[in-house]
Parts: structure tokens; C-alpha cells; sequence
């Protein structure tokens, strides 16, 4: 995966904490606030946010979520935020 230059919006968004490229099913993703990379298998990227990251990755693991295409996760990056 590319890593994304987040220096000009860090401090506009107020990062507080970056996980990157942890397996999908890693239990250290915490389930507050922020912004979301998902990549799956195919290479392509996925990105959303929420006010429960980990809740709402875990909604992306059923099969009939529009928004993956049925295509299988590989692993994820998460921004959180404030």
C-alpha cells in the first residue's frame, strides 16, 4: 500500500493516533473516531470514516456490503481523530 502524506491536514483534522497496515482482523484496532483505509486483495482501496472505526470495518466484513463488492479485505490502515 502508498503510504499517504497526511502532513497538511494532520493538525487541520487533529490525528491523534495512526495504525497502519494491520491484518483486518487485528484486535488492536480501537473503536473511536477517525478515518479508515481498506485494501483488499485486488490491490484496490476503500476509504471511509466513522464515529466507531471498528465497528463500522467489521459491518464491511458482511457479504452484501456495496460498498467492497463482495471482494475479500486484506488489511487496513486507521487515522484516528478527536
Amino acid at each position: 500500500m502508498k503510504k499517504i502524506d497526511l502532513s497538511g491536514i494532520s493538525k487541520l483534522v487533529n490525528i491523534t493516533n495512526i495504525i497502519e497496515n494491520v491484518p483486518i482482523d487485528n484486535n488492536k484496532i480501537p473503536n473511536c473516531c477517525g478515518a479508515y483505509v481498506i485494501t483488499v486483495k485486488s490491490g484496490k482501496v476503500y476509504v471511509g470514516t466513522s464515529k466507531t472505526v471498528k465497528s463500522r470495518i467489521q459491518q464491511h466484513k458482511h457479504p452484501k456490503d456495496e460498498n467492497l463488492k463482495r471482494e475479500k479485505m486484506d488489511k487496513v490502515s486507521v487515522y484516528l481523530t478527536k
